[in-house]
This record gives C-alpha cells, structure tokens and sequence, in this order.
C-alpha cells in the first residue's frame, strides 16, 4: 500500500515537472523558439524552406494570440529572436 502511495506520489512529481519543462525552454517562450528556428535557418541559407517555416510561424502566432496586442507582442519576440540567433 505504502509502495502504490508512493509511486503515485512521484509520478505525481515528475509529470509535473515535465509539463513545467514542456512550457519553456529555460526561460524561453513559443515565440522566442520559433525565432531562434528561422534565424538560423536563415544563417544556414535555408532558401524556399525558410519562406514555407516563416508562413507557418505567422499563422501560428496569428491563431494564438487573442488580441491584436498579444499578436504584435508575440511578433516582435519572434523577429528579436530571430535577429539574435541569426548574428
């Protein structure tokens, strides 16, 4: 009985620490990682492949903010993020 209670405890402790994880990146939010993605695409000259990434990454930060303010808030992160890794 003791050994049920504490697996369920850890299993407890590590899922959420695994949805904590799968949140951020260190610190990181989605739009920062989307960027840091197409600044290096765009290092590595990644051509036709980078426009169909960049097309993709606008409709989901589109879709995902629910304000105008939170969609131009999320695009400035992705182009800074963008900018950083691509220098």
């Amino acid at each position: 009985m003791q050994k049920t209670i504490l697996s369920a405890l850890i299993i407890l402790c590590l899922s959420s620490s695994v949805l904590a994880a799968s949140r951020t990146l260190n610190g990181i939010n989605e739009n920062e990682q989307l960027g840091m993605m197409a600044g290096l695409a765009l290092a590595c000259n990644a051509g036709a492949k980078l426009d169909d990434y960049e097309l993709i990454a606008s409709r989901l930060l589109a879709n995902t903010a629910q304000t105008n303010a939170e969609q131009r808030q999320a695009e400035r992160q992705y182009a800074e993020a963008k900018f950083k890794a691509y220098k």
